[in-house]
């Protein structure tokens, strides 16, 4: 079984692309750039640290010509589609399955990569929301042991308290792949690793302790 992603590369956002980190390295996944092909340029980290190479397919935003596409991308597949786009009219092919030339794929709709994995979250009219306050969150990726000293010292200026303690091993990573002499550094870092809003919400406390936690790692 294969799993095929498919979303529009001006509807993702820098959270989707940290959750795409689960997509494994034997699936699939397609971005369609629409008619203007351009994204942020900080896109490009994240999408260096996927566990898959992206497809960017230049295609017209247009349902009939994006559905002719994407039968031609998935003729010769087996297993699941999923399309995370914000478009309603892919509604019409929630849970469907189509024959191929391998056998059968099921077409399953999201509204972000999130939910594609979380079970039973399909694609509904209005968006629920599962943020929970200073809840801190990272990806499954295994990172080398912080120390205890870094750790401890988490404790000591996590005021809030978001239990970076916890999360130790991937903030050292962050404040390892850092420089303090570039602005921005560490927060895009840590967006990478948490997604933009909790990593935008954690920059500050952790910026302004950069030159003890480096010495820690």
């Amino acid at each position: 079984m294969n799993n095929v992603y498919i979303a529009y590369l001006d509807e993702i956002t820098q959270d989707d692309l940290v959750t795409a980190k689960k997509i494994e390295a034997d699936d699939k996944l397609i971005l369609l750039t629409g008619d203007e092909p351009y994204m942020p340029c900080s896109y490009f980290y994240f999408l260096r640290d996927l566990n898959v190479e992206p497809e960017f397919v230049t295609i017209e935003n247009n349902i009939l010509i994006t559905g002719f596409m994407l039968g031609l991308q998935c003729a010769n597949q087996t297993g699941n589609i999923h399309i995370i786009s914000s478009n309603e009219a892919y509604g019409d092919i929630n849970d469907c399955s189509f024959t191929t030339a391998k056998g059968k794929i099921s077409v399953n709709v999201y509204s972000s990569f999130a939910d594609v994995f979380v079970t039973g979250s399909k694609k509904t009219s209005s968006k629920s929301s599962s943020s929970k306050k200073n809840v801190v969150e990272d990806d499954d990726t295994q990172y080398p042991p912080a120390s205890e000293e870094f750790k401890n010292k988490l404790v000591e200026i996590d005021t809030k308290p978001y239990n970076l303690s916890a999360h130790a091993d991937v903030i050292a990573y962050c404040i390892k792949e850092s420089t303090d002499e570039t602005p921005g550094s560490l927060e895009l870092q840590l967006c990478m690793r948490f997604g933009e809003k909790t990593g935008k919400t954690i920059a500050p406390t952790l910026n302004a302790h950069f030159s003890e936690l480096a010495e820690l790692v």
